[in-house]
């Protein structure tokens, strides 16, 4: 006599329904099937129906998929705003040509200096444009560079020291900024490394990578266990080239004028003289001129 698989109680001969699978015997009440129903070669006892594999549910998200469904949204923007870019930069070399064109007419001087403005105003909007795609990038100075390093593992390296731990699907890219320096043959000096550039996938990771390195100032490169002499290392904003060269500027003046605080946020440059005092936004040099008087350096 055999048992039954479901309750353990014994079956008569003729008894039950047989598992066409491991050839197991159950009483009909126990697995529901009705007495005289003959089941078909697909059916299954309860254990073997455990054993079968489940596939995934079509409605669970696919983490992977999400990630790669982000980075073609974000590669559409990308190009939906290089595309802005340069209709703007078309209009930009129209309006230059027409300002060429009316400087040759002394009877247009009026509106050569109408234009000489507009041209100012594309310019600032051209470089507001810019820097809005690098609003999700930092750059990071002082890791000395390295042949056969790998910025990723740095930039993730700093980021767990300073308390933040990065995702893979949180970078887009690391590289150092710009071709590899080299030293005059005449010159024992070290070779200047370059910045190391980061983008991330969102914004609000760029930001917590920001307020971490803020909260940890002065980490150096001792502290992260990197070769070569102790050097500081440095987390700021990515600014274009042309706001980093006003960045420098308006530092300048502030040290030269003794006022306090000169930063960055947002990719804006701003400049006060002391706590308690007004803060002045920095666009260009024009900006510095009408801030610090007409003796800036």
């Amino acid at each position: 006599m055999v048992k039954c698989v479901v309750c353990g109680k014994f079956l008569g001969p003729k008894e039950g329904v047989g598992c066409p699978k491991c050839k197991s015997r159950s009483h009909n009440d126990c697995v529901r099937v009705p007495v005289g129903v003959m089941v078909d070669y697909s059916w299954r006892c309860g254990d073997c129906q455990s054993k079968i594999p489940k596939e995934r549910d079509p409605s669970t998200p696919d983490s992977m998929s999400t990630f790669f469904e982000e980075m073609r949204e974000l590669r559409s923007d990308l190009s939906a705003a290089r595309s802005n870019f340069n209709e703007r930069l078309d209009a930009f070399d129209a309006r230059l040509l027409a300002l060429e064109i009316a400087r040759d007419d002394p009877i247009k001087s009026v509106e050569t200096s109408s234009l000489e403005q507009a041209l100012v105003d594309v310019k600032l909007q051209l470089n507001e444009r810019e820097q809005e795609y690098l609003l999700n990038d930092v750059v990071i100075t002082g890791f000395p560079e390295q042949k056969g390093e790998n910025p990723v593992h740095l930039a993730s390296l700093l980021g767990v020291k300073m308390g933040l731990t990065l995702d893979e699907r949180d970078i887009v890219l690391v590289e150092r900024e710009g071709a590899p320096r080299r030293a005059p043959d005449d010159s024992s000096a070290p070779v200047r490394a370059r910045r190391i550039v980061v983008r991330f996938a969102r914004r609000i990771t760029r930001d917590e990578y920001l307020q971490s390195a803020r909260v940890r100032r002065g980490l150096t490169t001792t502290e992260l266990s990197v070769e070569g002499a102790p050097a500081r290392i440095y987390v700021n904003e990515r600014l274009t080239k042309f706001n980093g060269q006003v960045f420098a500027k308006a530092r300048e003046e502030c040290r030269v004028h003794m006022w306090k605080y000169c930063w960055s946020k947002e990719g804006r440059i701003y400049v006060r003289k002391e706590h308690g005092t007004p803060y002045s936004r920095v666009r260009n040099e024009a900006d510095l001129g009408r801030i610090f008087g007409k003796t800036c350096v």
